[in-house]
């Protein structure tokens, strides 16, 4: 189950996008869901991955949203000019689609994991 994110920002080229959903899982923070009208974008920041989802594997209910994640072996997205980079209380995510000429940008709420440092 996908949790939409309510303070995530969206562009596309530098650009605002008009149409577009956020979500993450409650349990992968790595992974990152776009919705950009009827197209889905799984991006993984671990990996440093994006797979291109079909839409018809995802399912509304209420505000969540319902399908599966990738199979093994999907293969992802050419991406280049990867930039993961906290920023204060928001995670920036940038990353060039190669073969499409664009650049995505997400920025999520982030809370930094300071467990560590006690």
């Amino acid at each position: 189950m996908w949790k939409p994110v309510t303070a995530a920002q969206l562009k596309m080229d530098d650009r605002p996008v008009r149409l577009w959903n956020i979500y993450q899982p409650e349990k992968k923070p790595e992974l990152i869901l776009v919705q950009i009208g009827l197209r889905y974008l799984l991006v993984d920041i671990e990996l440093k991955e994006v797979i291109e989802l079909a839409p018809e594997n995802f399912q509304r209910k209420d505000r969540d949203l319902h399908g599966p994640l990738p199979a093994d072996g999907t293969k992802p997205m050419d991406t280049d000019e990867w930039m993961i980079r906290p920023a204060g209380i928001i995670l920036r995510v940038k990353v060039k689609l190669s073969k499409e000429g664009r650049v995505l940008e997400v920025q999520l709420p982030y809370r930094p994991d300071l467990r560590k440092y006690f």
